[in-house]
């Protein structure tokens, strides 16, 4: 993680220290989370194929569908490409297809999901869900709207309940 990442995901856990979410040491239940969003073997996007980039590019084109949708924006973004994933729900597609975490590696058109969303009103047991579009960036839906988020704070924004993971969605490798 390159130095201004690093200053942003310390941001990040000190405001989660600060809500009580996360121990001074920056730790849950053990777990140390400045080390888990450090997420090494993170692919950058010219190194993507074709139609890992072809994702990226529909990333960028598709506006969100509407409030607490994470997983119905990901799903609009594949569809737009062709690909016909099943209607899922965030902790559905980290239970089904997001195989991957910690040293493994992170692939350019990957979804990246957490089990739990401690974020919103009834979204805990929903989690969330956004897709890894290369250069240690995850874009995602939030409310209404989709972001850009260094893929270090996204790791410990939602990694407190459990260790993000990654995978293909669909179990469809576009690499």
């Amino acid at each position: 993680m390159g130095s201004q990442e690093r200053e942003v995901a310390l941001r990040v856990l000190e405001a989660l220290v600060r809500q009580g979410l996360v121990a001074r040491d920056g730790t849950v239940s053990g777990r140390d989370l400045l080390a888990e969003a450090a997420a090494p073997g993170a692919e950058g996007l010219m190194a993507a194929s074709r139609a890992q980039r072809g994702i990226v590019e529909r990333a960028c084109a598709v506006p969100s569908p509407g409030t607490n949708q994470c997983a119905g924006w990901v799903c609009r973004v594949f569809e737009t490409a062709g690909l016909r994933p099943r209607r899922c729900y965030a902790r559905t597609i980290y239970q089904q297809f997001c195989t991957y975490s910690g040293e493994d590696p992170l692939r350019v058109a990957m979804v990246v999901a957490s089990p739990g969303n401690p974020y919103g009103s009834g979204a805990w047991d929903l989690g969330h869900v956004g897709l890894y579009v290369g250069d240690r960036v995850v874009m995602d839906c939030v409310g209404d709207k989709v972001r850009r988020v260094p893929l270090s704070a996204w790791l410990l924004a939602y990694g407190l309940d459990a260790e993000p993971r990654w995978g293909w969605l669909g179990g469809i490798a576009l690499a």
